[in-house]
């Protein structure tokens, strides 16, 4: 349940002080530009519209609320990854994947949606130059005479989207808080 009280700041309030300054009525505009102090003279700081919160909170809210389904889509996009580099690939003199390979894992993933630029260099883009790392760090993948290429467990788990969901589960440190599982969750 979304609930809340008071309207957001405004886009342009000149920073956390000058909002807290007008909802107290401390603020001098002397010297300000009119359009800006007629925008304030009518503005409602206790104006909250719950049913407009709710919409935008599941609006943006198009990630997983779990950690099981965390490491669920954590897993499908190591797997794409792996499927991407199947044997191995070649990678750039500099030592990252190819632009084209770059793109299309940003559109495989969903990442193309969300992250602004090109998509097309490894170094410029960091969700894919993160879960190359992560999937070094998992031991799923290395380099190797200029190559990326998937360790045995890399080829191993390459198919088995459960597997790599568990190697993620038992590689994270904080899967357990304070003593309790986070299987409850």
């Amino acid at each position: 349940m979304v609930a809340g009280r008071r309207a957001c700041p405004p886009e342009d309030c000149r920073g956390t002080w000058s909002y807290n300054a007008w909802i107290a009525g401390d603020m001098n505009p002397d010297g300000w530009e009119p359009e800006f102090v007629e925008f304030w003279a009518e503005w409602d700081a206790e104006a909250f519209d719950l049913a407009d919160a709710q919409r935008r909170v599941a609006a943006v809210a198009d990630m997983p609320g779990t950690l099981r389904e965390v490491q669920a889509d954590e897993a499908a996009k190591l797997q794409i990854l792996l499927e991407r580099i199947g044997d191995g690939v070649t990678l750039t003199a500099a030592g990252y994947l190819r632009p084209t390979m770059v793109e299309q894992l940003m559109v495989d993933t969903g990442w193309d949606r969300l992250w602004i630029g090109k998509n097309n260099r490894e170094d410029l883009t960091f969700p894919i130059w993160q879960l190359r790392d992560w999937a070094r760090a998992l031991g799923l993948v290395r380099k190797y005479k200029g190559e990326l290429r998937p360790t045995r467990n890399g080829v191993a788990l390459r198919n088995d989207r459960e597997a790599l969901a568990e190697l993620i589960a038992r590689s994270l440190p904080h899967d357990r808080l304070y003593g309790s599982s986070m299987d409850w969750f």
